[in-house]
């Protein structure tokens, strides 16, 4: 009976040693890498001792071969990232170290202290408002010449025409108001405050001039003659205003309408050279 007994211990110890069957075939079944007990492919966890698994392998060992494999791959990484960058870097300085020959010449030039440093002055930039004003008073200056035309041929006639010097002085009345609200525009240029200066007061004459040459009535044809003649003698400076437009309009770089001035509206003056007297 002892041996019968002994037998069988004997038998469960080798049966126990055996890897007992789990229902899956071959290539899905692997063992335990800690108490080799048959689990499943896949198996996060062996239900015999509790271990954690990863693809198989013990949870510590997966995390320390993904240390390795992780600061390997950096070493290795940064190591051929640095050789690039330092490859190029040497490709760059070359061809400028290249170009640097050192001057062993001798010259006769003077040493760089006694080179006198000229220094750079900002420009100021013209403002756009007054560029636009040098436009429009070109356009107010080209009208006034008309009527200054107008108004040499009105009294060149015999009996005068003062519906003729009326029209002219009204057109004049409204160009002159109009010119006043942009020469404030133009005296923003500083360059150009005197000019501004001077065409405020120039189509401050001519509207004052028109108006009261306009309240006269159409019969008085000796008070039209008179409003003609004074309105010439205030646009007799029309062609030195006009010049000295021109001239800040070079310099702003802009190209301005042309005005034709009649010989009354000469640059030297209504009586100047190159004008005949006023009638």
């Amino acid at each position: 009976m002892t041996i019968n007994v002994l037998r069988g211990k004997a038998r469960r110890g080798a049966a126990s040693l055996t890897p007992a069957l789990i229902g899956e075939a071959d290539e899905a079944v692997f063992s335990c890498p800690a108490c080799a007990r048959p689990l499943v492919v896949g198996a996060r966890r062996c239900p015999g001792c509790r271990t954690r698994l990863v693809m198989g392998i013990q949870l510590g060992r997966a995390a320390l071969f993904l240390t390795l494999g992780v600061t390997l791959g950096s070493l290795v990484g940064g190591g051929l990232v640095a050789f690039i960058v330092q490859d190029r870097l040497h490709m760059v300085a070359r061809p400028v170290a290249a170009d640097i020959v050192p001057n062993t010449a001798p010259t006769d030039a003077a040493p760089l202290a006694s080179v006198p440093i000229v220094p750079i002055v900002a420009v100021p930039a013209i403002p756009a408002t007054a560029i636009a004003s040098l436009g429009q008073t070109a356009l107010v200056n080209a009208r006034l010449a008309d009527a200054a035309g107008e108004l040499s041929q009105a009294l060149a006639s015999e009996p005068i025409d003062t519906a003729v010097v009326a029209s002219a002085l009204r057109a004049i009345t409204t160009d002159a108001a109009s010119a006043l609200s942009v020469t404030s525009r133009l005296g923003t240029w500083p360059a150009a405050a005197d000019l501004a200066g001077d065409m405020r007061t120039f189509y401050t004459d001519a509207r004052a001039v028109a108006r009261a040459g306009l309240g006269a009535s159409l019969a008085n044809e000796p008070a039209y003659r008179e409003a003609a003649r004074s309105m010439l003698a205030v646009l007799g400076s029309l062609g030195t205003l006009d010049a000295e437009s021109r001239l800040l309009a070079q310099v702003a770089g802009v190209t301005l309408p042309p005005v034709d001035l009649p010989s009354a509206t000469d640059a030297a003056g209504p009586t100047g050279p190159g004008s005949e007297p006023l009638p």
